[in-house]
Formats: structure tokens, C-alpha cells, sequence
């Protein structure tokens, strides 16, 4: 199958192109940059040149695919958000994804799109699946994934399905431990907030096998959370960090001054959100780690050692 992925030479877009590589699938990618994006990627890889920001998406990029994963987006943190960088994170991923659709050839059948778990209210410790109801958008991050996943949707029809991918937090070698990790073998560790956020992470092992699983397994469609089976509170999850570098939990930073510090970005560690993989389960997802302490064991040992 030919294949088109955006964001190939991200942390996971690198790890899904091998991954689909080895399934023999032929690969196409975009960059503002295609001469280091085949460097990165392998010659076996077609890259295209795309700036959403000035064009529509080159034909060539679309010839004979069949599938599209979209998983471009400009960081979200660290930082403030600032008008700026409001507009940024806004453009990199509606924008880009509304060019995209409007490229779609009648071949595509399977269109899969990245989103995140910041859909879902943050107010509260209740479990959310696939099913909840979301409410009105009433914060930056609720209404940028909600027009995120609108723009996808438009690319539905009865010959092609479309998936927002609702990734969590992700344990991988870079993402929310590269900056922790360090402080907490400083003995700085410790839960932010009062701690009984949860957590809905996700090894990236296991993120990748669900993008190819939700490729595979075409009677998934809309909204999958993809996240681990057993999110934690936030204290817990730090608790466990500063065991696994064997280094004293001691600190907590309060709520106050993290909002102090971050303005509204300040939602990315304060909020909770109790998010549970629904129709992954229901579809036979086997998870490689189903708990968080393995899941950063893991990571550690072979990303920090």
C-alpha cells in the first residue's frame, strides 16, 4: 500500500515510517525540507517538498496513495502561549489539515489524523472514552483539538473513513520525561498541583503499534483514544519516576505558581484527564505495557541510562 505520512520526521513520525517500512508498505512524506527528510528517513522513503503555510499540497504528494497519516503539529509546550504561538499551533495542525483534505483523491480510503486527549474537559477526575459527551469547547486546548478533529471529519464519506487519533501522554526519549527525568535525578522530583490529576500516558511502542493497528482494523472510525489501559494520578506517576532514577520524592510545586509561571499553558500539567482506550480494547489491542511502572522503567533504561 502506498502510504502518505506528514510529521515523518518527528519523534514518532521517525518511528512509524520504520515500522510501516518493515511492513513492506511504499512510503511518501512531506517537508519544508525533503533533501533532510530523506537523509533522515532512508532512500526507500519519497519526500516532498510542502510549506502549508504557502501552498496547497503538491499533487505529486497524493499520486497513488491509499492512506493518510497526519501527524504534523507544531510543539505545543514548553512556554506561554502567546498570540503567537496560538496562531502557530492553530495553522500547523487545522490549516495543514484542512490542504490536505482538500487534496483527497477518490483512492484514499483511510484517512488518519493525530488529535489529543486535550478534547476532553480537564475540570474533572471522571473517566472519558470515545463516547462521552464533550460539552462546549471552552479553552484554548478543547477548542483547537475540537476544530482539529472537525477539519478530519469533513473527509469522510461512504468510501473513505476518517480517525482522529486521540494521542496521550507520550513515554518516549523525548516528550514530558526529557525535562524531568534529568531534575528528578537532581532530587528535585515531585508532583505538580496537588497531585490527583491523572495521567493518560502511553508508551511509544505501544503508540505506534496502535497507529498500524488502527490502519489494519478498518471497523475503527471517528475518535480513538490512544492511550494506556490504566491512567494514573499525577503523584503516583512522580512517585514512580523518582523511584525508577532511585532518587527521594520530596517537592511539589503548587498549583499558584505553576499558573503564575505558565498562564494558560499551565493546563498542560494541572488538568486531569482520566482517558480510557475504549474502542482499542473492544478491537483486541494488545497492549505491550498496560501499567506505568514497566512503561518507565522501560523508557529510562533505554533512553536516560
Amino acid at each position: 500500500m502506498r502510504i502518505l505520512v506528514t510529521g515523518a520526521t518527528g519523534f514518532l513520525g521517525k518511528r512509524l515510517v520504520k515500522s510501516l517500512l518493515a511492513d513492506g508498505h511504499d512510503l511518501v512524506v512531506t517537508s519544508r525540507d525533503p533533501e533532510r527528510a530523506a537523509a533522515e528517513l532512508g532512500e526507500a522513503v519519497r519526500a516532498v517538498a510542502w510549506d502549508y503555510r504557502a501552498q496547497p499540497l503538491p499533487a505529486e504528494a497524493m499520486s497513488g496513495v491509499s492512506a493518510v497519516y497526519h501527524l504534523m503539529g507544531e510543539k505545543i509546550g514548553p512556554g506561554r502561549w502567546t498570540r503567537r504561538k496560538k496562531e502557530v499551533l492553530r495553522g500547523s495542525r487545522i490549516q495543514s489539515t484542512e490542504k490536505i483534505t482538500a487534496a483527497l483523491t477518490d483512492q484514499v480510503t483511510d484517512f488518519l489524523c493525530a488529535s489529543a486527549i486535550g478534547i476532553y474537559p480537564g475540570d474533572t477526575h471522571a473517566p472519558f472514552d470515545e463516547t462521552s459527551e464533550l460539552g462546549s469547547p471552552d479553552s484554548f486546548m478543547t477548542r483547537l483539538c475540537s476544530d482539529w478533529e472537525a477539519a478530519a471529519a469533513a473527509t469522510a464519506s461512504s468510501s473513505r473513513r476518517h480517525v482522529s487519533m486521540r494521542i496521550g501522554l507520550v513515554l518516549g526519549e523525548t516528550g514530558m520525561l526529557a525535562p524531568l527525568v534529568p531534575l528528578y535525578r537532581l532530587g528535585l522530583g515531585g508532583p505538580l498541583g496537588d497531585g490527583k490529576q491523572m495521567i493518560p500516558w502511553v508508551h511509544a511502542d505501544d503508540l505506534v503499534a496502535m497507529f498500524r493497528f488502527v490502519l489494519s482494523h478498518r471497523e475503527l472510525s471517528g475518535p480513538v483514544n490512544l492511550v494506556g489501559p490504566e491512567p494514573v494520578p499525577l503523584a503516583v506517576f512522580s512517585r514512580t519516576l523518582a523511584s525508577v532514577v532511585h532518587r527521594p520524592h520530596l517537592l511539589r510545586v503548587p498549583g499558584f505558581a505553576i499558573r503564575a509561571a505558565l498562564g494558560e499553558a499551565s493546563a498542560l500539567v494541572l488538568s486531569s484527564y482520566n482517558v480510557v482506550p475504549s474502542k482499542l480494547r473492544a478491537a483486541g489491542f494488545e497492549f505491550r505495557f498496560s501499567a506505568h511502572a514497566p512503561a518507565l522503567e522501560s523508557v529510562v533504561r533505554e533512553h536516560y541510562s
